[in-house]
């Protein structure tokens, strides 16, 4: 009797087995890829945030906060893969006329291909972005 009942056993792990892997490998992968999403994003609000602070210091310009953009994207691995991939605006546009408390907005857009391949697809999710906005600091 108890021979007859593991032969009508013997099967089901391979049934559990087989429902069980696909699921959890999902939720391995998704776990993965919402984290590396996390990360980008995460990646980008530092970019502008620093972007920010270099341009409110007193002597700064247009070029020093985008340049600074640029830097901490490419120093965190995220870089252009084609030309103009980056959305980058620092506004104002004339940083010249810029007085001590006056705001500085930089807004930072990246794409999101190459580096979260399923959160794109599932969610359509093609870039992400941030937005930080600083005051200038006092002139003396």
């Amino acid at each position: 009797m108890i021979r007859q009942r593991n032969q009508r056993r013997s099967g089901a792990a391979a049934t559990e087995a087989v429902f069980c892997i696909p699921i959890v490998l999902l939720l391995t992968f998704g776990t993965l890829d919402i984290c590396n999403t996390i990360f980008l994003k995460e990646t980008i609000t530092v970019a502008a945030y620093e972007g920010a602070r270099v341009g409110s210091k007193r002597l700064a310009t247009r070029a020093d906060a985008e340049a600074m953009v640029r830097t901490i994207l490419t120093a965190r691995g995220v870089v252009e893969r084609r030309p103009n991939d980056f959305q980058i605006t620092v506004s104002p546009a004339n940083f010249s006329t810029l007085r001590a408390l006056d705001p500085i907005t930089v807004w930072v857009n990246v794409p999101v291909s190459g580096y979260v391949p399923f959160t794109r697809d599932l969610l359509g999710l093609r870039r992400v972005g941030a937005t930080v906005r600083m005051v200038r600091e006092f002139d003396q």
